[in-house]
């Protein structure tokens, strides 16, 4: 196994003009932020103004700033992990085994990293693994709710099949609307109708629960 610092060998530069572009796009399609943005973030990494870097020095300098960030190792190299994974070969698998990632931060990082790409059907298999327990639930429901290149079927086979097997907490009303949606596309109206049933009749939920009756009829005339 090669020393895990020549895995970052920059020779062969993945982030091409195209890549480029095509992850400032993707940006756009998740509302202004990736699942990657969001990670650098909480690292304390202006992610817009580091990822994607332009140049094997502007990849330097966003390395540079992962290792020195105040995340622990495990973090810290999850993030590397996820970079590497931008070349396409095994060197990120390379790189978890001579970092001893924990297998669940791995699966984790990749379900990112598809998230991030399109890679729809493999994030979900990631997120879904009962070894991991993934944050931004909100957000990737959201992207499997509005990916582009699914259409509403697609759509919404992928939002059961995250809530069914991974049972993320659906805790704010855009959750639920986004559940019920889902169960009205598929398989069934009566599936969504026992679903809003669920809810309390308090008065102080008057109002949500009307809104998942509307969404339901909505659906149904349009």
């Amino acid at each position: 196994m090669p020393p895990s610092e020549d895995l970052f060998d920059v020779m062969v530069f993945p982030w091409t003009q195209d890549v480029c572009r095509e992850i400032v796009n993707r940006r756009t399609q998740l509302n202004g932020a990736l699942f990657i943005d969001e990670l650098l973030t909480i690292a304390g990494i202006d992610s817009n103004a580091m990822y994607p870097p332009h140049s094997p020095d502007a990849f330097v300098a966003l390395q540079d700033a992962i290792n020195n960030s105040e995340f622990d190792d495990v973090k810290r190299n999850c993030l590397l992990y996820y970079l590497l994974k931008t070349w396409n070969d095994n060197r990120s698998a390379l790189f978890a085994q001579a970092k001893a990632i924990p297998r669940q931060y791995v699966i984790l990082s990749d379900g990112y990293y598809y998230l991030d790409t399109g890679r729809l059907e493999a994030a979900v298999v990631s997120v879904c693994d009962p070894r991991v327990t993934p944050d931004f639930t909100s957000k990737i429901l959201r992207t499997l709710a509005t990916e582009p290149t699914l259409d509403a079927k697609a759509r919404s086979r992928l939002v059961l099949r995250y809530v069914r097997i991974g049972k993320p907490p659906l805790e704010s009303q855009e959750d639920i609307e986004c559940y019920l949606l889902a169960l009205c596309e598929n398989p069934s109206i009566l599936d969504a109708w026992l679903y809003q049933r669920t809810f309390s009749e308090d008065p102080g939920h008057d109002d949500s629960k009307a809104r998942l009756i509307d969404l339901i009829f909505d659906y149904c005339l349009y």
